[in-house]
């Protein structure tokens, strides 16, 4: 075969179709499925917190080191936006002040 020739065979069109849809499966039956987001907690290594051991959840969050967490902490000049919010608020304070007579 030539070369034409396995140009012209390997360039062909293909057309497919397929049909996609939002899943609504929650809006039929909204309502809190106890089990299977225990099952999923007890699967993966995770803990299921009913509303009355909601308090809990804040101390028992951990931070765990890994290949996908970096730990960056910035000094306040090394992050512009923060210092300029800072600064205006010190200045917006020092204005009203001096407006009022209290410097």
């Amino acid at each position: 075969a030539t070369a034409a020739e396995l140009d012209d065979e390997s360039l062909r069109e293909a057309e497919t179709f397929f049909l996609t849809s939002t899943g609504r499966r929650e809006f039929f039956d909204p309502v809190q499925n106890r089990g299977f987001l225990e099952k999923i907690s007890s699967e993966t290594g995770g803990r299921y917190y009913p509303l009355s051991e909601v308090e809990k959840l804040p101390e028992e969050i951990v931070f765990t080191e890994s290949r996908s967490s970096v730990v960056q902490v910035l000094d306040l000049w090394d992050m512009p936006f923060n210092f300029l919010i800072l600064l205006l608020f010190a200045c917006t304070e020092w204005i009203l002040r001096k407006r009022q007579g209290a410097i």
